[in-house]
């Protein structure tokens, strides 16, 4: 039976676990496609502002996700200094 649960709920739930015991139960990759599921394309630095970790350790994250094609990077719209952060269609599709 699968339980119906929204994504801010387990966001929430690791954001009160990470106040509790000092750490997370949901992996870094995994809070990124939720992220970015629930609001659409986030800017780079508005991803990172979700996550506990470095720039550099941001970066590896962000790369391996690209090379295993769940999420890619494009230019904003209205300014294309910012780079967004995309889920690929084939994961947004997954329910």
């Amino acid at each position: 039976m699968m339980i119906d649960i929204e994504i801010r709920e387990i966001l929430e739930a690791d954001i009160a676990f990470h106040s509790k015991f000092g750490m997370n139960f949901i992996r870094p990759e995994a809070k990124i496609m939720f992220l970015l599921k629930q609001n659409g394309p986030l800017s780079i630095k508005e991803t990172m502002s979700f996550l506990d970790l470095s720039y550099r350790g941001f970066y590896i994250l962000m790369r391996r996700m690209i090379e295993k094609g769940h999420v890619y990077v494009k230019a904003d719209d209205s300014d294309g200094r910012v780079k967004r952060l995309v889920l690929a269609e084939s994961i947004m599709d997954c329910s």
